[in-house]
């Protein structure tokens, strides 16, 4: 019997840049997460042979590394992201983020306090199950929990939340 084959670091480029994105608010500021948390995956990636237990250590690397990057805000509303090139090299599309309403969700996100943008972005835009997203976080179930609850809350009436609280499925976002 084969080994399972290592999980392919291609297939999270864009969900990686995607949620950078998201919890940062920033286009330059998620390059460089998805810089650095590539940087690190290089090395990494292929010790992992469940897809799953990597997607989980590459998006807490990355979100380590979006708190080390997040800006002040200053109230104005986030610029429009601009993929990294690997994105271009792993066959998605380099659009500005808006066309597809990456940009508007990351406005929407963008006062909320960071746990709950972090918690919200992997849970309903890249559908990690509670008890994965509690590992990412470092939280108990119950502080996810009370984390989207208050997420959920704070977005209530934003027009571009509409959808995804509503259960659409916005993966495509």
């Amino acid at each position: 019997m084969n080994p399972p084959a290592a999980p392919s670091l291609s297939h999270y480029l864009a969900p990686l840049y995607r949620f950078a994105f998201l919890v940062t608010g920033d286009g330059g500021a998620a390059a460089r997460v998805f810089d650095l948390t590539i940087e690190q995956a290089a090395s990494r990636f292929s010790e992992f042979r469940c897809p799953r237990r990597a997607a989980r250590w590459l998006f807490a690397e990355a979100r380590n590394h979006c708190r080390r990057q997040t800006v002040a805000k200053n109230g104005s509303k986030p610029a429009a992201p601009s993929p990294p090139a690997a994105l271009d090299d792993a066959g998605e599309d380099s659009d500005d983020g808006d066309e597809n309403g990456t940009g508007q969700i990351a406005a929407a996100f963008a006062p909320l306090p960071e746990p709950e943008r972090c918690a919200l972005a992997l849970f309903y835009l890249f559908l990690f199950p509670s008890v994965e997203l509690a590992e990412v976080l470092g939280v108990r179930q119950t502080e996810l929990a009370a984390m989207l609850t208050r997420g959920r809350t704070l977005l209530r009436g934003h027009p571009a939340m509409a959808g995804l609280l509503n259960g659409a499925d916005l993966t495509s976002c």
